[in-house]
Order: structure tokens, then C-alpha cells, then sequence
């Protein structure tokens, strides 16, 4: 499960292996070290590695973030950066 920032909130033993077995199976629970499937793509090898189009991934990630933004403009987060 992960929010409207790309922020993994949850995920099954399934999907942990899958997409982050390098990381704490915990991670989606404890705030600090949750992960964000977005930064994920373009900063971590072992997820970048997981994709044979990375560019195309990597649009989509874009994409997907700008059209959050563009629904959530006001959200707090945006405004950091």
C-alpha cells in the first residue's frame, strides 16, 4: 500500500521480497525509515536493477508525481522543495 507520495505504508512478505528485500521487512512501520517507492527508483541500485526498461519506469514515476501534485497542490510536503 503506499500513499499519494509514493511512500510505502504497508506491504505483504510478498511484496517486501519482491520489491525491497534489502530493506527492514519492518520499514513500512516505523516513520523514519519508511521508504518511498519513487526515491527508490532513481536512488537505490537494487530497485533500479529490477526494471529492464528503467526509463520507462522512470516517466511513469515522474509522471505520477506530477499529477499528484497537480490534484494536491496545497499539501505541505510540496511546499518543502
Amino acid at each position: 500500500v503506499m500513499g499519494r507520495r509514493s511512500d510505502v505504508l504497508a506491504w505483504n512478505p510478498l511484496g517486501h521480497a519482491l520489491l525491497a528485500g534489502h530493506l527492514s521487512a519492518d520499514a513500512p512501520t516505523l516513520p523514519r525509515a519508511r521508504p518511498n517507492m519513487a526515491a527508490l527508483v532513481f536512488l537505490d541500485d537494487d530497485t533500479r536493477h529490477l526494471y529492464v526498461d528503467w526509463r520507462s519506469k522512470s516517466r511513469a514515476v515522474v509522471g505520477n508525481l506530477r499529477l499528484t501534485v497537480s490534484q494536491h497542490p496545497m499539501t505541505p510536503y510540496w511546499r518543502r522543495w
